[in-house]
C-alpha cells in the first residue's frame, strides 16, 4: 500500500493546534532530554546535539502529551487511506543552530530494521531540510541519491516508506523541532 511513496501535505493539523503544540513545546517546562549525538550512528563521529522527547516507546505511551498530538498520526492515515496496526515510536526532536563550516547532512539512517511507514511533523517552520534518498538497501561503496528535499513549515508532515534512507541538514539560521512516529 505505502510501499515506495512519499506524500507532503501542508495543514494536517487546524492552525490552533499548530500553534498550541509549538506554545507546548517552547514552554519552558516542557521535558526535553539532550542527546549528544542526533545522528544516534555508532560508526558516526558528527557529535551533533539536540533534544528529544520519547512519545511512544514499543508501542506504548511514554509521555503525557502523547494522546493529544495523536490526531497527527490519524489525519495523515485518513490523507493517504492507510490504517496502521500500531504506532512503535513516536518521537520529538528540539535541534539547535549549529556553526558547521559547510553545508553537512546528517548521517543517512532508516528508523526501524523492518516495514514501517514513518510520519514526520514539522512544528516550525526552519531551516534544516529532511532529505529523503532513493536508496532502500546500501552497500557500504553506494552512494546517495536524493529522492526530495523538504523544507521544515510549520503544520506540515512527510509521510514515507520508512525503508527509505533519510536524514536531514543540521539548521544554521533557525530551531529545527519535529515529531516523528514509525507506523507499523
Amino acid at each position: 500500500m505505502y510501499e515506495n511513496k512519499l506524500w507532503i501535505f501542508d495543514n494536517i493539523i487546524s492552525v490552533d493546534d499548530q500553534e498550541h503544540i509549538k506554545n507546548e513545546f517552547f514552554n519552558k517546562n516542557f521535558p526535553w532530554f539532550f542527546i549528544s549525538d542526533i545522528t544516534n550512528n555508532s560508526n558516526s563521529n558528527q557529535k551533533r546535539p539536540a533534544f528529544q522527547h520519547t512519545l511512544i516507546k514499543d508501542s506504548a505511551n511514554n509521555s503525557e502529551y502523547c494522546e493529544w498530538l495523536l490526531p497527527i498520526v490519524k489525519n495523515s492515515e485518513d490523507k493517504i487511506k492507510f490504517k496502521s496496526e500500531r504506532v512503535e515510536h513516536g518521537r520529538a526532536f528540539l535541534q539547535l543552530p549549529l556553526n558547521i563550516e559547510k553545508e553537512d547532512c546528517d548521517e543517512p539512517h532508516v528508523d526501524l530494521n523492518y516495514k514501517h511507514l514513518v510520519v514526520l511533523y514539522y512544528v516550525v517552520t526552519s531551516d534544516g531540510e529532511t532529505i529523503i534518498y532513493n536508496e532502500q538497501n546500501k552497500n557500504n561503496n553506494d552512494k546517495y541519491t536524493i529522492k526530495k528535499s523538504i523544507k521544515p513549515k510549520q503544520g506540515r508532515v512527510v509521510i514515507f516508506d520508512g525503508r527509505y534512507y533519510h536524514t536531514a541538514n543540521q539548521p544554521s539560521n533557525d530551531l529545527r523541532c519535529v515529531i516523528n512516529y514509525n507506523l507499523i
